[in-house]
């Protein structure tokens, strides 16, 4: 059942391929986080990784579970992918 208000959040605009690729890598890492939570199983979680006309990348996730529980989820995994992207941007960089 999808509720009625998806929380969602825009995790991040990128347009250099480096941010776009450690973006990309992040959010792979934390799909993987998410699908061995066995509480987040109920509820659906989708990362959008879409292209604007001005040659940006925008990455966002939207969360499926009532409020505020959904606020809480969305904001954590926002929060972690900036967070994972940025240290694996540091890494590349050295």
């Amino acid at each position: 059942m999808v509720p009625d208000f998806v929380p969602m959040r825009v995790i991040a605009i990128a347009r250099d391929s480096t941010r776009v690729d450690s973006f990309r890598l992040a959010i792979r890492r934390m799909s993987r986080q998410i699908a061995n939570v066995a509480a987040w199983r109920e509820h659906f979680i989708v990362f959008v990784d879409r292209r604007t006309g001005r040659g940006e990348t925008v990455f966002a996730v939207f969360v499926g579970a009532p409020p505020p529980m959904g606020e809480e989820i969305v904001n954590w995994i926002a929060q972690g992918v900036r967070l994972d992207a940025q240290r694996l941007r540091e890494r590349w960089e050295s």
